[in-house]
């Protein structure tokens, strides 16, 4: 079933983001984003649970948080077609793993996850569940640790959690964005965002 609502919130959200540039905070610039999103997919093969199959119905895929100037953005969920090398991407940094590491270090669930997606150019990946009582949860792979950070209970409640992120999660955004545009070697870092609905948050507490 459409996620007529969340297709209607994504439509209309819009905003900014306030930078201030690294080593050198006395310089700020301001980023404008988007949201992008695919036609949708209908089809029975898309598993039900976790509201998989109801976000295919609404988004082909979708891509939060687009900065089309510097090419970046936030995370980005990938169309059914794109399951099997985003697999492949995540399994390489879990293949090397002795058989003692991988009970140490990885959740019982991850042999049979979905990998839907990922945040872009940081090897970190977005992992839905499929058995025991995790199911159907998103989880954010962090590579850095190897981290299997629980967002949220399906993938409609991390959507809408992304778009009105805290404190905490937009410093997770802002450690994957750096907004360098053409030769430019600046990076910036996100020191507020503002939305069109008047939502303000920062990352500094």
């Amino acid at each position: 079933m459409k996620l007529e609502k969340l297709e209607e919130t994504v439509k209309n959200h819009t905003g900014i983001f306030n930078c201030v540039q690294i080593h050198d905070e006395k310089n700020m610039k301001t980023v404008s984003f988007q949201h992008e999103h695919a036609s949708p997919i209908f089809s029975e093969e898309i598993p039900i649970f976790g509201k998989l199959r109801d976000f295919y119905e609404t988004f082909g895929s979708l891509l939060l948080y687009s900065c089309k100037k510097s090419d970046e953005a936030a995370a980005y969920i990938g169309t059914p077609g794109e399951r099997e090398s985003l697999r492949a991407d995540f399994n390489d940094w879990t293949g090397g793993l002795s058989e003692e590491e991988k009970r140490d270090y990885l959740p019982d669930w991850v042999n049979t996850c979905i990998v839907v997606g990922e945040i872009p150019r940081a090897g970190n990946y977005l992992l839905m569940a499929t058995n025991g009582a995790e199911t159907g949860r998103i989880f954010e792979f962090e590579h850095d640790g190897f981290e299997f950070i629980d967002h949220a209970q399906d993938i409609e409640e991390y959507v809408y959690k992304m778009l009105r992120p805290d404190g905490s999660t937009l410093v997770g955004i802002a450690s994957h964005m750096r907004f360098i545009e053409g030769d430019s070697r600046s990076q910036w870092w996100i020191k507020e965002l503002v939305t069109n609905d008047g939502y303000v948050v920062s990352t500094e507490k």
